[in-house]
């Protein structure tokens, strides 16, 4: 029988890293918490409702679908991309720089007349963001609380991006039905997603992490 010590696969208290109650106690699951949660609300809510947004700016069905078929090759971009530049650079910096992309695919979409150009880089803006999301959260994590309790950590905060992801639909669809628009919307998420992203900045140096 192998224990996990012979092992060596699983996790022990020796690999650096803090606890969940330990990353509980500390500023930068908050930080990160509050951020996310800003984040997952923009980059989600925009994506179940592309096509109606897209219609109201004049689109046929058919420029609907090819503008749209867009955003998942721009997710991964985002990915690769994204993780291409958190291996070189300061994360919190690298997010600001790359989610004010689809701060700005918002800030398209929310204006009332768009070529379908300039609607097709809103998407992909949208897109690149949202395979960055993801990649960056992960990193950070490892980043600021080690691999001690990476998946119960995790799983927080993936529970957190579940709520903003969630939250984030059901605004856009509660602002159309009252508006009649999806303008002020959208408008609230390309601030958003910059909120989230300058918060990131709050979390200061790479900690040193102890076994």
């Amino acid at each position: 029988i192998i224990t996990p010590a012979e092992g060596g696969d699983a996790p022990t208290a020796s690999e650096p890293g803090l606890t969940l109650k330990e990353a509980l106690r500390g500023r930068h699951f908050w930080i990160l918490a509050i951020s996310f949660f800003l984040i997952a609300f923009a980059l989600t809510a925009p994506t179940p409702n592309l096509e109606n947004i897209l219609k109201t700016l004049g689109f046929s069905l058919s420029e609907v679908g090819a503008i749209a078929a867009s955003f998942g090759l721009a997710v991964i971009a985002g990915r690769i991309v994204g993780g291409w530049l958190l291996d070189r650079f300061y994360a919190p910096a690298c997010a600001v720089a790359v989610l004010v992309i689809p701060a700005f695919g918002c800030w398209l979409l929310s204006g009332t007349q768009l070529s379908g150009d300039m609607a097709t880089v809103a998407v992909l803006a949208l897109g690149f963001g949202a395979g960055f999301e993801f990649d960056l959260l992960a990193f950070l994590i490892a980043k600021y609380f080690g691999q001690r309790s990476y998946g119960v950590i995790y799983g927080c905060f993936y529970t957190v991006i579940a709520l903003g992801g969630g939250l984030g639909p059901v605004v856009y669809g509660y602002m159309f039905d009252s508006l009649g628009s999806y303008s002020h919307a959208l408008t609230m998420g390309s601030i958003s997603v910059m909120i989230g992203a300058m918060c990131l900045l709050l979390l200061g140096k790479y900690p040193k992490l102890s076994s």
